[in-house]
């Protein structure tokens, strides 16, 4: 555990990597989330069963 940016420090190249063009940061995977979960499951007044909340949530992903 302490020698966790010793032993990942092959994976930290960040300048090399913003530098090739992917993105490194949450932003992207965030805004996909409330775009593709949240839009949906937070309509108002909604409420969710555990597995009706997962069956919305995979046809939604399936679909877009």
């Amino acid at each position: 555990m302490f020698r966790y940016f010793e032993n990942n420090a092959d994976r930290m190249k960040y300048e090399q990597y913003t530098k090739a063009g992917p993105q490194i940061g949450s932003g992207p995977v965030e805004g996909s989330c409330k775009n593709v979960i949240a839009t949906r499951m937070k309509k108002p007044g909604a409420r969710w069963s555990k597995d009706g909340a997962n069956g919305m949530l995979a046809r939604r992903c399936t679909l877009l």
